[in-house]
């Protein structure tokens, strides 16, 4: 029980909570002259999330009832923006009464608001004549349909739901996912309602609402609370879409690629049983929703996995025919034989008449004490990989129809072609310091094309995923600093105001060894072609250049960074980009990694130069933001990067998926 003296004592309270709520900090705070309202006045909280509050040292505890000894326990106060806002004026002009209730059935806001003082003077108003005026927003989104985790799908499709809402005051209306009676209604989206009730003598003080099915239209069901909210709440999952950054202290200066190698390690085998974002094995439960879980309890399922066993995936003891036990997960089973996942990940198909019994397992496969062999370091490392992502393919614009996304069994095709197999993560602090400088521009095509900016800003958070790399940004050419701290710039911008100053800036960096990478449209030198073409090899002019856009098929050239590129490791052999050709240059002065067939030629679209000590290399594809998405485009454009610096061509292999447009359906 909540026991607040005085107001100084409830300000006090107040001030001592008031660092315990995120970024919603409370203003003030009062006491309702009923002596049981707690009144917090904060910053706007416009997101449809769950709040907690918590009020340190106010409730005796609960084992003595008393507070002899001084001390307290803390309580928690549960704020959700749901409800409706509530209006009331009486038809004389007179009285009037404002607030909040949490069910348009006014028998069931009647029950929740027991013991309000400011609501009991609600329900004698509308004895009254007068009107009471309703606002809300309805979610009649999968009334049917089971809750699942954020971002996991259920094994089937469920049917397309249609019902019929009856609301106080407001005509029986028929609702859908889309076209209803409040409008054009997207999916996800909530229906705005205002309804108005009459009150007064012989007035129903009691209306209900609830829905119906066609199938059922006699049954009718009521409402829950949580499918109200608030006027002025917005989606949680506009919230997420526009804050997708997680802060979770525990993890801070956490390594999310070495965290992925230690999943993947035989010093721990998480991937042989388990699966994140598509890679390892679905032997045991996926592992990708725990993006959406607190550290607490994904550290206390890996610290006590026996705890809390998930139900469908049990492990099962079978005795042997000659009394020897085997304990694993029951993957499948026939007349025949009983396949079954041990916990090292193997899996064994056994004959049925070799198998006495079965019977449930007591404890989980996972074995206990799985992070003993780790450091802090290393911990925080496997924690950050399985509570964060960090990137997520861009968004699609355009009008232009995207290709469909790579498959993963295509991409690791591709690595598995490798004459000499990539080799381990180093130990931190292994390898050499590799410094970019992305140099983007202003942007100068349509919706989800030539996005300079937002290339610039997702290859920056990918890049500095590796151990060593710093990445800076430059805005269409890069300053003395940065030419003198660069190992490789990266230009994707139209090369504008380039000169005979900016080719001399340009030979001074690959004369001392720097590397220099250029994509698509950062080719074009307008009138200084031939002059920018003395440089990295071919370059446009923009009038004789010609151009297509639509599916490329690329054929690729011995050359050490086409490693694993053949046309018998693709299912899909075609990107969806744009090819330039007719450029300016000699194209026997570049050493081609892919060419394209443009006018019944073959004509060059991905290759390197050697200038001096420096090197640059060229990747013409890039029109489309979801060719920087595809995973075989990043491995090539990775090894130029790698290569142009002089560092191993491989050392950005691993990120080529992170964030990329990859199908992991087998």
């Amino acid at each position: 029980m909540l026991t607040i003296n005085s107001i100084e004592e409830i300000r006090e309270t107040a001030k001592k909570f008031i660092d315990e709520i995120v970024d919603i900090p409370v203003q003030s705070a009062g006491i309702a002259s009923d002596r049981r309202t707690l009144i917090l006045h904060t910053a706007p909280r416009t997101a449809a999330l769950s709040y907690a509050v918590r009020i340190p040292n106010v409730s005796a505890p609960a084992a003595t009832g008393t507070a002899g000894d001084g001390a307290y326990d803390d309580i928690e106060l549960h704020l959700e923006n749901n409800g409706l806002e509530a209006s009331w004026k009486a038809d004389t002009g007179g009285a009037t009464w404002n607030g909040w209730l949490p069910h348009p059935d006014l028998a069931v806001a009647r029950a929740f608001t027991a013991g309000s003082a400011e609501h009991d003077r609600l329900w004698s108003l509308i004895e009254q004549p007068g009107r009471l005026t309703l606002r809300t927003q309805l979610d009649v989104n999968s009334l049917l349909q089971p809750a699942v985790q954020p971002g996991a799908k259920l094994d089937y499709e469920p049917a397309r739901e249609e019902l019929t809402a009856r609301l106080p005051g407001v005509a029986p209306l028929t609702l859908r996912p889309i076209a209803t009676t409040f409008g054009e209604m997207a999916a996800d989206e909530w229906a705005r309602i205002d309804a108005t009730i009459e009150t007064g003598p012989g007035k129903p003080a009691g209306a209900t609402a609830t829905w119906t099915r066609p199938a059922q239209p006699d049954v009718a069901r009521p409402f829950p609370l949580h499918r109200f909210k608030l006027p002025w709440a917005v989606r949680d999952a506009a919230l997420v879409a526009t804050n997708t950054e997680r802060v979770i202290p525990e993890i801070a200066g956490g390594n999310w690629l070495r965290g992925r190698t230690l999943f993947h390690s035989d010093q721990l085998t998480c991937a042989r049983c388990h699966r994140v974002r598509g890679e390892g094995q679905a032997i045991g439960p996926d592992l990708s929703h725990l993006v959406q879980r607190d550290y607490a309890s994904t550290l206390r399922d890996i610290l006590e996995p026996s705890a809390a066993i998930n139900p469908d995936y049990p492990a099962f003891t079978l005795e042997m025919a000659d009394g020897t036990p085997l304990t694993g997960g029951l993957l499948s089973e026939s007349a025949t034989e009983i396949r079954v996942a041990d916990a090292s990940g193997q899996v064994r198909a056994i004959p049925r008449g070799n198998v006495r019994t079965t019977r449930a397992a007591l404890r989980s496969l996972m074995p206990e004490g799985l992070l003993a062999s780790l450091d802090a370091a290393q911990v925080r490392d496997l924690m950050a990989f399985l509570l964060t992502v960090p990137l997520e393919p861009a968004p699609i614009e355009g009008k232009t129809a995207p290709p469909p996304p790579r498959s993963r069994a295509e991409f690791d095709a591709v690595l598995k072609n490798l004459a000499v197999p990539a080799p381990a993560l180093p130990p931190p602090g292994a390898v050499r310091p590799l410094h970019v400088v992305l140099c983007d521009g202003p942007k100068d095509h349509g919706k989800g094309e030539h996005d300079y900016a937002l290339w610039r800003q997702r290859w920056s958070k990918l890049l500095s995923l590796a151990d060593g790399v710093t990445v800076a940004t430059a805005h269409i050419w890069p300053d003395a600093r940065q030419f003198a701290q660069a190992d490789v710039i990266c230009f994707f911008n139209n090369n504008p105001g380039w000169s005979e100053q900016r080719g001399r800036e340009l030979d001074a960096y690959l004369a001392r060894g720097g590397g220099a990478v250029y994509f698509h449209w950062a080719v074009e030198a307008r009138l200084n072609a031939a002059d920018f073409a003395r440089r990295i090899g071919l370059a446009s002019n923009s009038k004789t250049t010609k151009y297509r856009h639509g599916p490329v098929n690329f054929v690729f050239h011995p050359h050490p960074l086409a490693r694993g590129f053949a046309p018998a490791n693709f299912t899909r052999e075609n990107f969806i980009d744009e090819t330039y050709w007719a450029l300016v240059g000699d194209p026997a002065g570049v050493e081609l990694l892919a060419s394209a067939e443009e006018d019944g030629a073959l004509r060059p679209q991905i290759w390197t130069r050697t200038v001096g000590r420096g090197r640059v290399f060229v990747a013409l594809p890039g029109h489309y933001n979801w060719t920087f998405d595809d995973p075989l485009f990043r491995l090539l454009a990775f090894r130029g990067i790698c290569w142009a610096a002089g560092q191993p061509e491989d050392r950005l292999d691993a990120l080529a998926t992170i964030g990329a447009r990859i199908n992991d359906a087998p």
